[in-house]
Formats: C-alpha cells, structure tokens, sequence
C-alpha cells in the first residue's frame, strides 16, 4: 500500500492569526514537517487554506488523488508519534475516521483512500486510537486559550524536545517558549549563553559572598541556556515565511476570544 499524504484544510472557526508562529513556527508548518519525517508521501493545500508551506502542492476541490489520506485543519498539530503510527497502520480503502482533539472537537479525518479533495473536512466516527495514543496527542488552535494545549502537545512530542528541557521546570521552560517566539537567530543565543558562562568567572573573583553568588548565578544561567539550545532548534524547525491567504476564505475576527451573541 502506498504511503499517505496530509491534506491541509482551512479551518473557518479559527479566531486566532494561524499567521503567528506557535513556538518558532506556524501549526501548519510544524505538522507538515512532522508528517513527512513519519512517512507521509505529500502534502496537499486545500483551497481556502491560509499557510505558506515550502514543498508542499496546491490542489482544488474535487482534484483526484487516489492514495491513503489524512485531512487535518491547518490550525491543527499532530504529535508525530501519532502520525507514524497512522502511517505504519494503514486503513482499508472503505474506512475514514475522524480526530479529535481533547475537546473533543473533530480536527481531523484520515481515510485508507481519498478518491478526491473535499470541500470541507468529512466527519465521521471516532478513530480506534492506536496504542499509547490519543486526543492528548491533537490540538486545535481555534482561540486563544488554545495555545496551552497546542503547546502541550508540542512539548510533550519527543521528537521536539530533547530529555532535558522536555522535563525542565515551568519558569525555564516559559524562557524556552519565549525565545522561540522571539524570532533571534540560534547563533545569537548560543553566543548570549556561552558569554553569560564565561563571565561568571570575573564575577567570582570580585570576591566576598555577593561575588561567590554573582558567580554562581552567572554559570547557572549559561549552561541552563546552553542546555535548552538543542530543544529550541528542534522548536523552531521549519520556521518560514508569514502566511498569506491562498483562497477566498471568507475573513473571520481574529480577536483570540469567543464570539458573542449581540445585546
């Protein structure tokens, strides 16, 4: 059986700018990226979609496409875990099941053969989640209280995070979060930490117990840097251009909040 390909689709109830990176890089791109390394032959952008992702091929709705499929909201990311294991346990070509995240919302639908590009997102019953898998494992990026889970999900991927910031505390982690928002080259901080390591030694040598803690406190901070530095390249993987919207999906408020009704 020939290996899957990722349909990217838009999603119309996203409130949130699908254009701003997501620690480092937009969802579209990390799942993208995360697909073709678990084995997905192509991926595919669905009319209306609002993601530039390198690689990948512009299709139209009712496009033939004859293979195994995944369909997933470009708002979406998938641990990659996940998607392996979608791609090394096939569907038959009369199964489709959909995916949803831990709100249970439908974010996804894979099928053992997608004879064409949908207009929109099939839904379906629930997926027989493979072993060890989940809900927990998918995130939709919808509103703005969102992006914990999308983060979440990010983190807890291994395959973007190496064992030691993975685990790290909550503080150093927000640090982690921040600098891969940031945009600063890795070249830069990799300089900060090994300056910031380096200077500890002066400071040691000022004397006294605040130069002692002075020291201290400098070593600590450049070797915890120096330490998240290998996750922080995983994080911003794939890290491209803004979005431009590629369809004539019509616009919706992106404000981060849930909409509400009219007084």
């Amino acid at each position: 059986m020939s290996a899957p390909v990722l349909v990217l689709m838009p999603d119309a109830e996203a409130r949130v700018d699908l254009a701003r990176p997501v620690l480092g890089t937009t969802p579209a791109v990390r799942l993208a990226e995360a697909a073709r390394r678990a084995g997905f032959a192509e991926v595919l952008l669905a009319p209306g979609t609002c993601s530039i992702v390198h690689g990948a091929r512009v299709v139209s709705s009712g496009e033939p496409i004859a293979a195994p499929a995944l369909l997933v909201f470009e708002s979406a990311v998938i641990a990659e875990p996940l998607l392996r294991a979608l791609v090394e346990q096939p569907l038959a070509a009369d199964e489709g099941y959909s995916l949803g995240d831990g709100l249970g919302r439908p974010s996804a639908w894979c099928t053992g053969h997608l004879a064409c590009v949908p207009a929109e997102l099939p839904i379906a019953e629930e997926l027989p989640w493979p072993a060890d898998r989940g809900p927990a494992d998918l995130a939709r990026y919808v509103y703005g209280e969102d992006r914990a889970r999308l983060e979440a999900v990010i983190w807890s991927d291994r395959g973007d995070a190496v064992e030691g910031a993975a685990s790290a505390s909550g503080w150093l982690r927000a640090i982690v979060n921040r600098l891969a928002d940031g945009g600063r080259p890795l070249g830069q901080i990799e300089l900060a930490a090994t300056v910031t390591a380096v200077l500890a030694g002066p400071a040691a040598l000022l004397g006294g117990r605040l130069g002692i803690v002075l020291g201290a406190a400098l070593l600590c901070i450049g070797v915890q840097l120096a330490a998240v530095v290998p996750a922080l390249a995983r994080l911003v993987r794939g890290r491209g251009a803004r979005p431009t919207c590629s369809g004539s999906r019509p616009r919706c408020d992106r404000s981060g909040t849930r909409p509400t009704s009219p007084r």
